[in-house]
């Protein structure tokens, strides 16, 4: 079966500055790639119709080839500002979503000290997300910056949103077979709405066997669908500060299990 790796993981991106912005010491070295993205590119400054237009390209042209990620990735960073808009009213909703917004966190390997991650307790939410990382040969810092978001403070929304990605297959037990990505990706649709992660749900099934395909449908969606709808906005979770919490704590504090193997 196709690695996930390269059909999920390339790329994603961003730009322009919020009217509404936030101070704190470490925004400006936070967000440095962010910025230079937004000053090297006008993506920010397209009009409606030509937005729709390279929508509707880039969205042709990734149906008829899903395992293009750099493709996908950019449908998904042309299509989804409404929902990047509902999330940040979430978070502004919410103490520690409004804390993530200001302080503007980045989960890279200099950022979150990666490798001492492997150093901590077994059961520590670190250890565990670290193992999965490593597991697969992924590093934090996969995460480009993302095209076509036309504000700052949305396009940081959507980089924490994929640089949150992996903390999910950690809390939810999934690897990265193809199915298993549709199962983080029909939770992550169920909590934001992002319009790439439905066109994901869309095309991701007709790479899969008919098997895998009935364990998605019959398992995995209906039972991380439920546990999407009860269980903590994970945008609203600032996960390097749980680093050494037990995982099954910190699962259960979330509202989240993984899956029974």
């Amino acid at each position: 079966m196709l690695s996930t790796k390269l059909l999920w993981r390339k790329p994603l991106a961003f730009a322009r500055l919020s009217v509404r912005t936030f101070s704190s010491p470490n925004v400006g070295k936070n967000m440095e790639d962010i910025v230079k993205s937004y000053k090297r590119k006008s993506w920010h400054d397209q009009d409606s119709f030509s937005r729709i237009l390279k929508m509707a390209s880039y969205g042709i042209e990734a149906i008829r080839d899903p395992t293009k990620g750099d493709i996908v990735a950019k449908v998904g960073d042309l299509s989804g500002t409404k929902a990047l808009k509902n999330i940040r009213s979430k978070m502004l909703a919410d103490k520690t979503g409004r804390q993530i917004l200001e302080e503007r966190p980045r989960i890279k390997e200099d950022s979150v000290f990666f490798d001492r991650l492997g150093q901590m307790d077994e059961n520590s939410v670190g250890y565990h997300y670290w193992k999965f990382m490593a597991k697969y040969d992924f590093t934090p810092d996969e995460r480009p910056v993302a095209t076509y978001v036309p504000d700052m403070e949305l396009a940081y929304i959507m980089q924490r949103y994929k640089e949150c990605h992996d903390f999910l297959h950690t809390l939810l037990g999934m690897g990265i077979s193809i199915e298993d990505e549709l199962a983080v990706k029909a939770f992550e649709m169920v909590q934001t709405g992002i319009p790439m992660c439905a066109f994901s749900l869309i095309t991701g099934p007709f790479l899969l066997k008919p098997l895998e395909m009935k364990k998605l449908y019959i398992d995995y969606l209906p039972w991380v669908t439920k546990m999407a709808l009860t269980s903590r906005f994970f945008m609203n979770i600032y996960f390097e500060k749980h680093f050494e919490q037990d995982v099954d704590e910190f699962r259960r504090e979330c509202g989240v299990s993984p899956w029974s193997k």
